[in-house]
């Protein structure tokens, strides 16, 4: 892929306490208010675009989790074969205008907002996507997460 032509391969050693964090998943969620009403809010190219373009800056989330022979643990990004995040894209009947006027519950938030669970599991092929992405478009384009 082009966005990633400059990507240099490297092996990152993790500190004992990064080590720490590969046994749980973080999610972020963040909300977008169409306040325009804009048909093309947020085109998901263009999306996809930012995000390609922000990893060229940090590779180390394009890397595998490595385990090493002394029992600590290093990411290894390899340029011929980066482990890029998982990007999908879904819908809800959920209003943008629901999760604002319940000051961004967790409890208003459509079900499937986070990709993944708490806890950090391999996908069939051994690997663990260091990112994944979920776009959830609201209901009524109102917004999205």
């Amino acid at each position: 892929m082009e966005y990633f032509a400059d990507i240099k391969p490297d092996t990152i050693a993790l500190s004992a306490q990064d080590a720490l964090l590969l046994f749980a998943n973080h999610p972020l969620v963040h909300f977008y208010e169409n306040k325009d009403g804009n048909d093309d809010f947020m085109p998901t190219s263009a999306l996809k675009v930012s995000l390609y373009m922000a990893l060229r800056n940090f590779p180390l989330l394009l890397g595998y989790i490595q385990d090493e022979k002394d029992g600590t643990a290093s990411v290894v990004v390899d340029k011929d074969n980066l482990n890029l995040p998982d990007f999908q894209e879904t819908t809800s009947n959920v209003h943008f205008r629901t999760i604002k006027d319940a000051h961004y519950s967790w409890k208003t938030w459509p079900a499937w907002v986070a990709t993944v669970g708490p806890a950090t599991a391999p996908a069939e092929d051994g690997t663990i996507k260091l990112v994944n992405v979920n776009v959830v478009r609201l209901a009524e384009n109102s917004g999205m997460a």
